[in-house]
């Protein structure tokens, strides 16, 4: 896929609501897939896919998971995307 251009990215490594988690399992769960995909693939993991598309009910919360993991955005169900400063686009 990769050579194909197509970009692999996160979404989460147990794919886990995150409304079911609280700040530091989001991070621990965007870390994780992270460097696995970091490893496996071998170029950096930037973006993020929410499970279920459920950024959660803190999105400050979320925002500085997303910062502390170097993730530059990520995707929501049928909302667009939410950079990790919390803006939607």
């Amino acid at each position: 896929m990769r050579n194909g251009g197509s970009s692999i990215q996160s979404h989460g490594a147990t794919h886990r609501r995150f409304s079911r988690l609280d700040g530091a399992e989001q991070e621990c769960k965007l870390r994780d897939s992270k460097a696995a995909l970091e490893v496996h693939n071998g170029e950096a993991v930037t973006l993020f896919s929410f499970p279920y598309g459920d950024d959660g009910p803190n999105t400050a919360q979320t925002c500085l998971a997303l910062l502390r993991t170097a993730c530059r955005a990520a995707c929501l169900y049928q909302s667009g995307v939410m950079t990790a400063s919390g803006r939607r686009v």
